[in-house]
């Protein structure tokens, strides 16, 4: 792997929702690190959120979750919104595993 890589997750969310809640719970229950980022105390947030939606061809929803991978040799974003049971865990897993792969070696 090559060395500069990084892995960053931001889950969008809002108070009182259920889902939000669970995407959090899975996350930790995986040891995923991410950031947490309330789009009704973040209106910049909310325009991430609509553009994320939108490349889906949905209405705005949350949670979104933004995956950053940064390497030196590539630059790449994907994204999951609404994710729900088995396609929750396996986004987590997935993640972690990306995470894991990109720590750097001593």
């Amino acid at each position: 792997m090559p060395k500069g890589e990084d892995v960053s997750i931001t889950v969008y969310g809002r108070q009182n929702c259920g889902d939000c809640s669970m995407t959090k719970k899975v996350l930790d229950k995986e040891n995923v690190l991410y950031n947490y980022v309330d789009i009704e105390k973040t209106p910049s947030a909310k325009k991430i959120v609509e553009n994320v939606c939108a490349s889906f061809g949905r209405l705005p929803a949350v949670p979104v979750i933004v995956v950053d991978v940064q390497t030196s040799e590539i630059n790449t974003q994907f994204s999951a919104v609404e994710p729900r049971g088995l396609a929750m865990i396996a986004f987590a897993r997935m993640t972690k595993t990306l995470m894991t792969l990109n720590k750097p070696t001593s």
